[in-house]
């Protein structure tokens, strides 16, 4: 089965921490990426990720 390698990076602007990670999903499948916080801060990073397939002759 064909998969998907995504690499994401996201960081906040402010604090400068954020979650870095590198995943293969499957197209179709959808994945929960989180950072837990740390301490002394309430905030989570949550994300979402979906692997789909496009047409590549369209505006995506």
């Amino acid at each position: 089965m064909e998969t998907v390698r995504l690499e994401v990076r996201l960081f906040g602007q402010i604090s400068g921490h954020g979650l870095e990670t590198t995943v293969n999903i499957t197209p179709g499948q959808t994945l929960i990426l989180g950072s837990s916080p740390k301490a002394g801060s309430t905030a989570t990073l949550l994300l979402t990720v979906r692997a789909d397939e496009v047409d590549s002759g369209g505006d995506l």
